[in-house]
């Protein structure tokens, strides 16, 4: 079996298992299984062990095979591909900040911010410039093989993204997906998601004043200021809002959380009737604004209602218990009894 052969049979592994795994059957019965964590492990380990052997095997056989094209090196070719290279680092890059909404960091599609109303995919459409500007210079069939990889797989994996969570029935994904091209400056909003591209610097663990001053003169960002018990030193910072990596436009309000040195103490928020990933986003509030800090841990229960299936029907501690600095919370989420439970 020749290099060539072997790297695109890698390819078709790599591809078949992010498809199968990620597929709409198969991944919500895989979180059901294992919960969201271990099945995004899974889902990630699958990955690398198909991904580190095609990457050992064409670093093995570069240039190798029958020579498919060859572009003769002057100095149009090398703008181009600097430029190209740039122009992808900075999607990709981009695209870690503010991840496509279909990704396993992304968060739910509503409105496109920044390098979104360039493209909905910025991290794919990265590496698929990144993959085409190096089969521009590199034309043998090992490197067609390994660089023309990255290219289909980006664009037939952001594709099978779109007609997976378009399927959804909310119809929210579809909605973002008008507003947000799906190729690079295909859109009309190139203009206005350049200027909103912008980096929340970490002002967590600065003081106050330090904190303050590196987002309104260097980030030129606004700031509020919130005071919340925590056992940190008076005046720093414990906490942020957005994140710290988040990509926004000048001007935009960043919340920073300053410690006033006292013991966090908060009764605990019902999430009886919610989802976890509704759960998730109430805690995180919780904790910004308390200070308090929470461990959830999901455990499956019978339910008999098919309304409480997928929702939480009771919490351990139950809702108003008092929690001081930090406590673990374990949420029992319905899942429907077999025929003939009681």
């Amino acid at each position: 079996m020749t290099a060539v052969t072997v790297i695109v049979a890698l390819w078709i592994v790599f591809a078949l298992t992010h498809v199968v795994l990620s597929s709409n059957p198969m991944r919500p019965r895989g979180v059901r299984l294992l919960g969201e964590r271990l099945f995004q492990g899974l889902y990630a380990l699958v990955a690398f062990a198909v991904f580190v052997p095609l990457i050992l095997v064409y670093a093995g056989n570069k240039h190798v095979g029958p020579l498919v094209w060859i572009v003769e090196p002057n100095l149009v070719i090398d703008i181009i591909t600097r430029v190209g290279n740039t122009i992808a680092l900075m999607l990709m890059v981009a695209g870690l900040f503010r991840p496509s909404p279909t990704g396993v960091t992304g968060t739910p599609a509503r409105r496109p911010r920044g390098v979104q109303r360039i493209t909905r995919h910025p991290l794919f459409m990265g590496i698929v410039l990144w993959a085409i500007m190096h089969l521009l210079v590199n034309g043998y069939a090992s490197d067609v093989a390994f660089f023309g990889g990255f290219v289909l797989f980006g664009l037939l994996g952001s594709w099978h993204q779109d007609r997976r969570q378009k399927a959804l029935p909310d119809g929210a994904y579809a909605k973002f997906c008008e507003q947000s091209p799906f190729l690079p400056v295909t859109g009309g909003g190139i203009i206005k998601g350049l200027r909103e591209i912008g980096v929340v610097p970490v002002v967590v663990g600065l003081d106050k004043d330090k904190a303050g001053k590196l987002l309104r003169i260097e980030a030129r960002l606004n700031v509020t200021v919130v005071q919340v018990a925590s056992l940190e030193p008076v005046g720093i910072v414990v906490a942020q809002s957005p994140e710290p990596g988040s990509t926004v436009s000048q001007g935009t309000f960043v919340t920073i959380f300053v410690s006033t040195g006292e013991t966090p103490v908060a009764p605990l928020p019902s999430l009886i009737g919610m989802t976890i990933d509704e759960a998730i986003e109430v805690v995180r509030d919780f904790e910004l604004n308390s200070g308090v800090k929470l461990s959830l841990f999901q455990e499956k229960v019978d339910v008999t209602d098919p309304n409480q299936v997928d929702k939480i029907v009771s919490t351990n501690p139950p809702p108003g218990t008092e929690i001081t600095e930090s406590a673990s919370i374990v949420l029992f989420v319905g899942k429907l009894a077999p025929e003939g439970d009681e």
